[in-house]
């Protein structure tokens, strides 16, 4: 009876483990991909305004 109960605790565990894992992965997962959006963003930013400055230097 007890083994019983502690492979199903241990599988209740096991899947809520996951879902955490899972969670964590996904926030994981959006942070880079928002950092990555804004640094992109920010470069072309930086890039654009450097092509800018460029562009006055040679007129």
């Amino acid at each position: 009876m007890y083994d019983q109960l502690g492979r199903v605790r241990t599988q209740y565990y096991g899947i809520s483990e996951l879902k955490r894992h899972i969670t964590h992965i996904w926030a994981v997962a959006l942070v880079s991909l928002f950092l990555q959006v804004f640094g992109g963003l920010k470069l072309i930013r930086e890039g654009a305004a450097q092509q800018y400055v460029l562009g006055q230097k040679t007129k």
